[in-house]
């Protein structure tokens, strides 16, 4: 086993993402880390009210989902703008069909401005390599750990 190093001993990230609930419900803080070791609270996560939840905010699926399309409009826009393209909007929608043996995720783009066939076509394949694509594309491993108690 391993030392856990200071930050990992305190809980802080540099970089990153923290949650935490309190006693009693699904409500989710996130926390989102700088580089430089700050945090701030950005988002909530919560359960829908038909599981238990207060239905504050999106559930972790619906996180996930927001998370590829909005890496997705992300792209787009940072290509056009750097091809000089006439975009002027973005909508992805995204959803999870989890009926087969393996989940699949479906995007739905509309691209607003007057974009030629050949723009469509090329934004439509810069956005299937967006990063956060790439990474559940790869199926990452997640590994958990404990967090050793700090010394007070």
């Amino acid at each position: 086993m391993t030392t856990p190093t200071s930050t990992e001993t305190s809980g802080e990230r540099s970089g990153g993402v923290t949650v935490s609930t309190a006693a009693g419900g699904f409500r989710t803080v996130i926390l989102t880390h700088d580089a430089d070791g700050g945090s701030r609270p950005t988002a909530v996560s919560d359960a829908p009210e038909a599981t238990g939840g207060a239905g504050e905010g999106p559930t972790p699926t619906e996180l996930l989902l927001a998370s590829i399309a909005a890496c997705k409009a992300m792209t787009a826009r940072s290509y056009a703008k750097r091809k000089g393209f006439p975009l002027e909007d973005v909508r992805v929608h995204a959803t999870i069909d989890e009926s087969g043996e393996t989940p699949r995720i479906d995007a739905t783009v509309e691209l607003g401005g007057d974009l030629d066939d050949d723009q469509r076509e090329r934004l439509l394949a810069i956005m299937e390599r967006c990063h956060v694509q790439k990474i559940v594309a790869a199926g990452p491993s997640v590994e958990s750990r404990f967090l050793a108690p700090s010394n007070p």
